[in-house]
């Protein structure tokens, strides 16, 4: 039974393809009734103007909003953000436009709520839920020189409230060029971004460093003169266009086993790890110094990002995960995980570690039983919004070699002629009815023969 759904069929296709060798044999009745055409309009997944968040500071937000039909309204929607049940900002835009909305600041760790518009077809993709981590305002030290490049993301990114540039002795991470302040640094429980030298000639200096503050990492010169670029990062996309020309090596020693890699070349080399020292202090260490001769990236859109990334996230060691799913979310809890409150309200014990599959659109809280270490949220999936009809034609290659019947009349008859299109086994209404009568026939013959006992004998006289 299908409502033919153009997009739906697509997936189908898609997903039931391996079934299209076993389909030889295979009589399908497909029962897709004749529909009117119907329009719908959705807001898209509401897009932050910077993510992280960062906490204390208000953020604009730009809510698309999708039209699926021939006619698009003339008049614009309105669009509201609400957190919980309060209404925090209301716009206007027209579909195929987007609104721009100002969302209230939030205090370090998740900001959760919805956008959505008044009923326009569907109902349950008229809202689109959100959840988005909050950070705080990282202090940033410049021990050395970094170069123009690196300064200048730095001073962009503060004025922008991401980051404050702090002194030494206040600042949560140091970015060291070529290792200035390393041992300081991490003996003082600060995250350091070491910058290599663009001179190969300064290398046994920085590696002398490195060995003091005892960081299992050594840096040789690179391979021949040659390029390659860096692999993206998901949400990081801009990377893969930055092409790399001059890269030191990354020795790690035997006790580097739990540092990672967390960006690399096309190649297969190592451009980014991060580690940490026993008491904890974090290290990140680049293979290329960030100046346009050895490296594009500074020259690029993907900078800011970047170094926001860098500093933000790498640094503090913390990770991004995907927190907005458009369908069903698949994932592995954190380790952590105690409790998820469902968007219902529901408190569900959870195993650290386990997979998890939420499918419910809405909110969603993973606690460790005290805390909240995590937030995601789920949407309808914004391909089913378009309520277009496809053909049936569309369908039948998912089984191209089965015996296709179609039912496009929605009448009890055309359903009972398509379901029951040929008998398989001879009636069963004969045998029962000749079954029913011989029992019949042989319960009259047994009663019959008590009532003719009866009268042979005669009455009992039980009187003594």
């Amino acid at each position: 039974m299908t409502d033919l759904q153009a997009a739906s069929a697509r997936v189908a296709t898609a997903d039931t393809s391996d079934l299209a060798l076993r389909s030889r044999g295979l009589t399908v009745i497909g029962f897709a009734p004749q529909l009117e055409g119907r329009s719908n309009g959705t807001p898209a997944e509401p897009v932050p103007e910077e993510e992280p968040l960062t906490a204390g500071r208000r953020t604009a937000v730009s809510v698309p909003l999708s039209f699926f039909g021939p006619e698009v309204p003339p008049d614009p929607a309105v669009v509201r953000l609400l957190i919980g049940d309060d209404v925090v900002a209301v716009g206007e835009a027209r579909f195929g436009e987007a609104a721009l909305l100002l969302l209230p600041s939030f205090e370090p760790g998740w900001a959760q709520g919805r956008a959505e518009i008044d009923l326009h077809g569907l109902a349950i993709d008229d809202r689109r839920y959100f959840s988005w981590p909050t950070r705080p305002s990282v202090g940033v030290a410049i021990v050395g020189d970094p170069g123009h490049f690196v300064a200048d993301a730095v001073a962009t990114l503060q004025e922008a409230g991401r980051l404050r540039l702090a002194a030494s002795a206040a600042a949560d991470v140091w970015i060291a060029a070529g290792g200035n302040g390393l041992q300081e640094g991490l003996a003082g429980g600060r995250s350091v971004v070491v910058l290599p030298p663009v001179d190969p000639l300064e290398l046994p200096q920085l590696n002398s460093r490195l060995e003091r503050a005892r960081v299992p990492w050594r840096y040789r010169p690179g391979p021949a003169a040659g390029s390659t670029r860096l692999s993206p990062v998901d949400w990081l996309p801009g990377l893969r266009d930055a092409e790399v020309r001059d890269l030191y090596e990354l020795t790690p020693s035997t006790l580097a086993t739990l540092d990672t890699a967390l960006v690399s070349t096309t190649s297969g080399e190592t451009w980014l790890v991060r580690g940490a020292t026993p008491a904890g202090a974090a290290y990140l260490l680049l293979a290329s110094p960030l100046v346009p001769e050895s490296i594009d990236l500074p020259v690029t859109a993907a900078m800011l990002p970047f170094v926001d990334a860098l500093i933000g996230d790498w640094a503090r060691r913390s990770s991004r995960v995907q927190s907005n799913f458009d369908g069903p979310a698949r994932m592995r809890l954190p380790p952590r995980a105690r409790s998820i409150s469902l968007p219902d309200g529901t408190a569900l014990t959870v195993e650290g570690g386990a997979p998890f599959r939420a499918e419910q659109p809405g909110n969603y809280r993973v606690t460790d039983g005290d805390s909240l270490i995590m937030a995601f949220s789920v949407n309808a999936p914004l391909r089913e919004s378009d309520l277009s009809q496809g053909q049936p034609e569309a369908l039948q290659a998912a089984l191209p070699d089965a015996a296709w019947y179609w039912v496009r009349d929605a009448s009890i008859e055309e359903w009972q002629n398509a379901v029951y299109r040929e008998r398989r086994g001879r009636p069963a209404w004969r045998p029962l009815v000749v079954l029913l009568l011989a029992v019949s026939i042989v319960e009259a013959v047994i009663a019959a023969a008590g009532r003719r006992r009866e009268t042979a004998t005669g009455p009992t006289d039980h009187r003594k």
